[in-house]
């Protein structure tokens, strides 16, 4: 711990004016003033800091920890993370419903842009940007879409083309119970 840290965790414990009268008692004892900082800290360190009225040490919950708590086990592609980010990217992460989070991942890359607004534009600019199909991949999917319109169109032509039969062939109706068995002969010559 460097000596910044020490000050702000004594001064944040209500020590500090009692950690610098003890290192120069020491120091006045003859202790060179690196070993009376050590000395000072150690005996201030031990004692319990002290509550300040009003104010609550209490940790507050991570949301992001919490939502990444929702997300499936296993990962997810990148497109479907980056999906997920482009859509929460400028929702309170307190309202973002839990069953919506595809992974861990995506949970943290949605910190990472919520973060700084150099890091959305990074986020839209670079990684957004790769992730949309190009124009002409758009252009090869629309020649590729078949809604099916054509070949229903075909279909009814040659439909309005047959003529129906006048004569529609008959067929006898097969007993119930006679599937597999031998046919009469005066019903085979009928045939």
């Amino acid at each position: 711990m460097n000596r910044a840290d020490i000050k702000v965790e004594l001064q944040e414990a209500g020590k500090w004016d009692e950690y610098l009268a003890l290192r120069e008692q020491l120091k006045a004892e003859g202790v060179t003033p690196k070993e009376a900082a050590v000395r000072a800290y150690e005996q201030i360190g031990k004692v319990q800091p002290v509550q300040r009225p009003g104010v609550s040490k209490a940790p507050k919950a991570c949301p992001y920890a919490q939502l990444s708590l929702a997300a499936p086990k296993g990962s997810c592609s990148e497109r479907e993370a980056a999906a997920f980010v482009f859509e929460f990217a400028a929702v309170p992460v307190e309202r973002i419903p839990g069953d919506v989070v595809p992974s861990k991942g995506a949970v943290g890359l949605l910190k990472w842009v919520q973060t700084s607004p150099s890091n959305a534009a990074t986020f839209y600019s670079s990684i957004w940007a790769k992730l949309m199909p190009s124009r002409t991949q758009l252009d090869a999917e629309a020649r590729f879409s078949d809604d099916g319109k054509g070949e229903l169109e075909i279909i009814s032509r040659l439909e309005e083309t047959f003529e129906p039969e006048e004569n529609p062939v008959q067929v006898q109706k097969v007993p119930e119970g006679a599937a597999g068995q031998p046919v009469p002969m005066e019903q085979e010559a009928e045939r």
